[in-house]
This record gives structure tokens, sequence and C-alpha cells, in this order.
């Protein structure tokens, strides 16, 4: 009885500390989009007249607080997950406006580093999705292209054997071995690169929740020709 009952506390502070946390994390994220919304205000004005080094400092504050609010996202969603409060919404979206908005986010970044950023989609494309969740997904993939990229990025989708195929390859040095199987055990070990991938966890938790005549999504990760880099493929039942 005795056992019982201490294991029924430890599981009470457990979920106390883990809700907690939840609302931590919501006013943390709260916190970053004031602070990203005043840094695109600076970027407002005319950066003719700003310093290419001072550009380049801004562009990289702007950089770490959307990397910060992107995995604040990511730790809210995934305690939603976690707790089967995480609704998805799917609404019909024309995707070439969809990628569109996501590089367009992270334009400062691209112009600062002189990335060459191109997106290949077809005007007309369209997808039964989650726009927020899937957005989110794409950001990130982006913010990762450039962080790892040496100077080419390439945004992308196509519909192909009934799954909408959204893709963001780069010209880097690809992802690391570990993360090209698909069991991607213990995917929240740092590499050698301090990197623990929860992005990579929350985009296929994110894709196995878009479901459509018995076939879910998924994910994939390679290291293609196509920019000799890392490739990241979302693919969403149509």
């Amino acid at each position: 009885m005795t056992m019982n009952v201490k294991a029924n506390a430890d599981a009470s502070t457990e979920a106390d500390f883990s809700l907690a946390l939840a609302v931590s994390v919501h006013d943390m994220k709260n916190s970053m989009g004031m602070l990203m919304a005043s840094l695109d205000e600076i970027f407002s004005y005319d950066k003719q007249t700003l310093p290419v080094e001072l550009k380049k400092q801004l562009a990289t504050v702007q950089y770490e607080a959307s990397r910060i609010n992107v995995d604040l996202v990511k730790i809210l969603s995934v305690y939603r997950l976690q707790h089967n409060r995480l609704p998805i919404h799917i609404d019909n979206c024309f995707i070439a406006e969809l990628l569109e908005e996501q590089v367009l986010r992270n334009q400062n970044l691209i112009d600062s580093e002189n990335i060459h950023a191109q997106i290949v989609c077809e005007a007309d494309l369209t997808g039964f999705l989650d726009v927020d969740l899937v957005a989110s997904i794409i950001n990130d993939a982006l913010i990762n292209a450039c962080r790892y990229t040496k100077n080419e990025i390439l945004v992308g989708a196509e519909a192909i054997q009934g799954y909408l195929h959204i893709y963001v390859a780069d010209n880097g040095s690809g992802f690391p071995e570990k993360l090209l199987h698909s069991d991607r055990e213990n995917i929240f070990e740092k590499d050698s690169l301090d990197r623990t991938h929860l992005g990579i966890y929350f985009a296929e938790k994110i894709a196995a929740m878009h479901r459509h005549n018995g076939s879910a999504g998924y994910i994939k990760l390679t290291n293609s020709e196509m920019l000799s880099g890392g490739l990241f493929s979302l693919y969403l039942p149509m």
C-alpha cells in the first residue's frame, strides 16, 4: 500500500512539473514572438542606411530568435501530443504560397548569408493539410538548411504517386549517417555537432497525423544529388 501511495505521489509530481513546464514554454513562446516582431520592425527601415556588419549581426540575432521560437513550438506541441491535446485542422491549401511564406519569413537571414534560395512548385498545386503544423515543419527544415548550406537552398513540392512531396534541399555536408536510417533510435541523443534532432521527431509525428484513404504521412532524410547536400522530404497523402 505504501508503494502505491509513493508511486501515485511521484506520478502527480511529474504531472505537475510537466504542466508547469508547458505553461512556461507557452509564455516564453509569446515573449519570443514579441521579440521577433520587434526585429522585423527594425528590418523594415531602409536597409541601405545600416552598416553591413550591423545588418549581418541583426540577421544572426533574428535567426537565433527564430530558432528558439521554433524549438519552443516543438516542445509545446510534443507535450500536447503526449496528452492528446494537439488537434489537427485539415484545409485545402495552395502549396506554392505556403512555401513562399516560409522563405519570406527567413529572407533577412538568407540575404545576410548570401544564400541563393529557389522555390520550385506549380502555382496550382494544392494539398489538404494542417497549414500551421506543416508550415512549422517547413520553416524548421529551412532554418536548418540556412545553417548548414554552403550557399544554395531549394524549396519545392510536387504530386507523386498519391502523395504531396514537400522538400528542402541544400548543398551543405548532408545529414549525419545515423539519421539516414528509418528507425533513428535514440534520436534525442546529441550528435557530434551537438544537435538533439527534436525537429525530426516533431516532423515524424505531425506527418503521421495526416491520413487519407488508409495512408499516413511520413518524412524521409537523404543525402542526394539534387544539390549535393541534405534533402529533407515530407510526404503527405493526397
